[in-house]
């Protein structure tokens, strides 16, 4: 089975890694084989040229593929599309790594640095900075005051939460494809190294 990423969430991935427009090409090449840049033309009412951008921009990060066939009767070569489910799956794994990271990198300077706010929400800036200003906004020049960065840290937390869990079920999947792949590769030597033997068995009983 090819691991899988929902509707709601791999359109969000293309519109933040890839681009917002190209969603709709995704949608159409998904479930489908082979599906020619001319009928996605048709369907999108673009140009090739718009087309391909689209398609090129999704091939930057693996998660299209092409097979070039030559059309006949015109005499050009047309090309011919697949979306990859699973370099989807794995990016989007890639892209949750990549946050959690930061996540991390932010929750150590939000638990180490305190920041003071305007009152208008002109700046926010750490204790040091208010310091040199005189506690006063650089904007506007109202008085700054102490930023409770409680409820921040929280949120934080409860998303670097929310990401591990994602990246833990993520993994599994990962791995179970892992080791499903390396079944059937030895399921397939098995056969090979069966009929050979039997290929030569057959060899000596002819002589």
């Amino acid at each position: 089975m090819v691991m899988k990423l929902s509707e709601e969430v791999l359109n969000e991935l293309i519109s933040q890694v890839v681009r917002k427009d190209a969603v709709a090409i995704v949608n159409l090449l998904r479930g489908k084989k082979n599906v020619s840049e001319v009928k996605l033309a048709e369907k999108l009412k673009l140009t090739i040229n718009q087309i391909r951008s689209l398609l090129y921009s999704l091939s930057n990060y693996g998660l299209v593929t092409n097979i070039r066939k030559k059309d006949k009767k015109k005499g050009w070569y047309v090309y011919f599309w697949n979306f990859e489910e699973e370099t989807a799956f794995k990016l989007k794994h890639e892209v949750n790594q990549k946050k959690l990271d930061e996540l991390k990198s932010q929750l150590k300077i939000e638990e180490k640095i305190n920041y003071y706010i305007c009152p208008d929400e002109c700046e926010r800036v750490s204790s040091e900075d208010a310091l040199e200003c005189n506690f006063k906004c650089p904007d506007c020049g109202k008085l700054m005051v102490q930023e409770s960065n409680i409820p921040g840290i929280i949120k934080i937390r409860e998303e670097i939460k929310k990401i591990q869990n994602e990246l833990t079920e993520e993994k599994l999947e990962i791995q179970k494809d892992f080791e499903k792949k390396i079944a059937k590769t030895s399921k397939k030597i098995k056969k090979i190294v069966k009929k050979t033997k039997k290929a030569v068995k057959n060899k000596k009983k002819r002589r």
